[in-house]
């Protein structure tokens, strides 16, 4: 979304003590783009804010015309996200619903992930209309419930 704009539009973003950039290393090439992401990252550090990037590669990993930007980038930690597996996106399902307060089995957890869009936040908007229709028609989360909701 920035990319089209100019770069002066990160002019007084340090303002915020949190500052997230996403997809940060569409950036890598744009010159005027680096060097206003570098600067922005000297002034927030300044500051003492915080700022958060997302790339789908690790600093080094990325061409960036401005080595000193790469550099600042890789200055604190550096994460993978891996995608989750089924077992975990159980265990996920499994755990917003006890945030919620549902009972919700492993096996009516696994059977949603084995049928649903298998991405978290699919998931949870899944758990969130069970939740909303649960309680609309006092039920309990079981499969054939599930199936019932969702039409499987």
């Amino acid at each position: 979304e920035l990319l089209p704009l100019v770069p002066d539009v990160l002019e007084s973003m340090e303002q915020f003590q949190l500052l997230a950039v996403d997809d940060v290393d569409l950036f890598a090439g744009h010159g005027e783009w680096e060097e206003a992401l570098f600067h922005l990252y000297n002034r927030v550090m300044a500051l003492g804010g915080t700022l958060l990037f997302s790339a789908g590669a690790s600093p080094g990993g990325v061409p960036w015309v401005l080595p000193d930007l790469a550099t600042r980038l890789a200055a604190g930690p550096v994460f993978r996200l891996q995608p989750l597996e089924e077992d975990d996106l159980v265990t996920l399902l499994i755990e917003r619903a006890n945030e919620r307060g549902l009972k919700l089995g492993g096996d009516v957890a696994r059977f949603m992930v084995l049928r649903s869009e298998r991405a978290p936040a699919a998931l949870i908007q899944r758990l969130a209309t069970l939740d909303r229709v649960a309680l609309a028609r006092q039920r309990a989360l079981t499969i054939p419930f599930v199936k019932d909701v969702f039409g499987w």
